[in-house]
């Protein structure tokens, strides 16, 4: 590691360094989206539990929009964020 950078996931230098990583959301291919995105976050050893907090950057406007709904102790569970964009996604092609 470098001078002033520290093994844990919350040091800006780090975070900064995995979020230019990670994949952007393409709302027809979530599938591909979520293998990606897990498969980095744990190759880097980033815990699960922060996990949610790189979402943010990877999202469209549309699936933002999506997490509206969520309260803030929820959009801290990766996994019920996930469960979200699921539950979405199979509606919208319930619905076309």
């Amino acid at each position: 590691m470098g001078v002033g950078q520290s093994a844990n996931s919350d040091t800006p230098s780090v975070r900064g360094d995995i979020a230019r990583l990670l994949p952007r959301m393409n709302e027809s291919e979530i599938l591909t989206f979520f293998s990606a995105y897990e498969r980095i976050l744990t190759l880097h050893g980033v815990a699960k539990q922060d996990w949610s907090k790189f979402l943010g950057g990877c999202l469209t406007p549309k699936a933002h929009k999506a997490l509206s709904g969520l309260s803030l102790a929820q959009h801290k569970e990766y996994d019920v964020c996930k469960k979200r964009f699921w539950t979405i996604s199979v509606w919208i092609r319930m619905n076309i």
